[in-house]
């Protein structure tokens, strides 16, 4: 009998790194999907998220592929696996800063 194990990601990758895009982002860029949804900027191929913040609280809006959005907070000082699959983000203006948070892609 085999044994049931969870799946693992064997590569990580930056997608947002401290207040920039990370390199081969294009920052801006969208995607079109199969409904007429355009988002922006396009996301690469993932199979979840690697979420982290420096010393400021980050609000992070994700895109579905069905063009739905969550706003996300995350304090200070975390990190945080999303075992999600979206086509989008984005760093809302505010009170909360996007300085410190970095986004990794997982595989």
């Amino acid at each position: 009998m085999k044994p049931n194990t969870p799946p693992s990601y064997s590569k990580i990758f930056e997608i947002f790194k401290g207040s920039t895009h990370a390199a081969g982002f294009t920052p801006g860029g969208t995607y079109t999907t199969r409904d007429g949804n355009t988002l922006a900027p396009f996301m690469p191929p993932h199979r979840g998220l690697y979420v982290g913040c420096g010393t400021s609280n980050v609000a992070v809006v994700f895109t579905n592929i069905d063009g739905t959005t969550a706003q996300t907070f995350f304090p200070a000082a975390t990190e945080i696996v999303l075992p999600i699959i979206i086509k989008g983000y984005g760093v809302p203006s505010g009170t909360l800063s996007s300085t410190g948070v970095y986004i990794n892609g997982l595989l």
